[in-house]
């Protein structure tokens, strides 16, 4: 589990009410209206952060839609259901695991910017 500070700073970046969840052994905090870099579009979003190792990467961001940025992505993942909802991410390995939450969410978010 993460702790409520923890929980609280990632708060400050969506329109609040993140949520830890663990489905098959893997720790989720659910994000809603996740606000990101300007120029993404749509603005905010949903987005699924996973902690813990998934599909061959240390971390993963999901989002409930594929973001249009600045640059292009590999979305490599579309239609991933977890939680009882489909979500879509894209390759980025640039992301360490240590850390608080906040950190591991920044680092994903850089490919946006």
């Amino acid at each position: 589990m993460i702790s409520r500070e923890h929980l609280e700073e990632l708060n400050k970046q969506c329109a609040g009410g993140a949520k830890e969840y663990l489905e098959q052994q893997i720790q989720y905090i659910l994000l809603p209206g996740l606000r990101l870099p300007p120029a993404c579009t749509p603005n905010p979003v949903d987005a699924l952060l996973c902690l813990g190792a998934r599909d061959n990467y240390p971390t993963r961001l999901f989002f409930a839609t594929q973001i249009a940025g600045k640059s292009g992505l590999n979305w490599n993942s579309s239609n991933v259901v977890i939680l009882e909802r489909n979500w879509f991410a894209y390759s980025w390995k640039d992301v360490t695991h240590d850390g608080r939450p906040l950190e591991v969410l920044l680092n994903h978010l850089k490919a946006l910017a």
